[in-house]
């Protein structure tokens, strides 16, 4: 059983990493690169123009990702007028969702103490410092995903299948939930309810794309996938590997540890863990890490 005087000091840089991100969200101009575009992509929207037009032709930019984060935000922009801020808010509050579903997942089988630990430890990561409160899809993302995975883990497989594809719906890399899910129900044999979430999530994604590809006259795909395919960099590779390995090595050797400790009942947690890092790494090989979207 935790103290509560240790898990009060936890807490504290989850704490800061909150009000750094506070601190960020209320900014009014660019905290990271990419947050402008995102905003301008998402006020097009709102303005009746599209999402996705064709390359060649004004305002020559990608829209790297999938629709829902940047049709949320526009929603907001007709209330709240053009700012950072409404996304940004979002975002922090996707995180806070994310952290809660942390919690959730961990109580059932370690109690609520250690529940809060794990949800301290999330926020306090250097990934988390970085990302937070940011005018970007990544938060939202993930908050779909881990909420799908708590969904699924107890047996509602529709809803679940609805969240893990509105993670993709927000970033089209966020594929290793669904797949860790897969997986889990496979090994469990639980055929009929692994049948059920690929229909349930690949029918409806499929036919969205499919709608999205003839409304955009195909531009849809050639914005979020072949516009997103970077030239290989061996040495981009090498640098983030060495990133990584100082960085962000600690804690995946950490986490590593601790799920192989961890018994059966922690199996879809140990999946998801072992399909992030793997499409993680796939990213960094196949785009040099030119720019980065898992």
């Amino acid at each position: 059983m935790l103290a509560p005087t240790g898990l009060a000091l936890a807490a504290l840089p989850a704490l800061v990493t909150l009000a750094l991100g506070i601190v960020v969200a209320l900014r009014p101009t660019e905290a990271l690169y990419g947050e402008g575009i995102v905003l301008s992509q998402a006020l097009a929207v709102a303005s009746g123009r599209p999402l996705y037009p064709p390359l060649g032709e004004p305002p020559y930019a990608v829209t790297a990702y999938t629709p829902v984060y940047y049709l949320v935000v526009a929603a907001l922009s007709i209330v709240t007028g053009p700012s950072l801020v409404p996304g940004r808010l979002l975002s922090l509050a996707a995180f806070a969702v994310a952290a809660s579903c942390i919690v959730l997942a961990v109580r059932p089988g370690a109690g609520r103490a250690w529940g809060l630990l794990a949800a301290f430890a999330f926020l306090a990561q250097p990934a988390a410092t970085e990302w937070i409160g940011l005018h970007r899809v990544d938060s939202l993302a993930l908050a779909f995903s881990l909420g799908g995975l708590l969904v699924g883990v107890r047996g509602r497989i529709l809803p679940a299948a609805a969240l893990l594809a509105l993670g993709v719906l927000t970033k089209q890399t966020y594929l290793a939930a669904p797949a860790a899910m897969f997986a889990w129900l496979l090994l469990e044999r639980r055929w009929r309810d692994a049948t059920l979430l690929f229909i349930a999530f690949c029918v409806p994604l499929a036919a969205i794309v499919l709608a999205l590809e003839a409304a955009t006259g195909g531009n849809f795909l050639r914005h979020v996938v072949g516009a997103n395919l970077n030239p290989f960099s061996a040495r981009l590779v090498l640098n983030w590997i060495g990133w990584g390995t100082s960085v962000a090595g600690p804690l995946f050797l950490a986490g590593t540890l601790g799920l192989l400790l961890l018994p059966r009942d922690w199996l879809l947690w140990k999946l998801y863990f072992v399909f992030t890092r793997a499409e993680r790494d796939r990213a960094w090989q196949r785009r040099g890490l030119v720019q980065l979207l898992a």
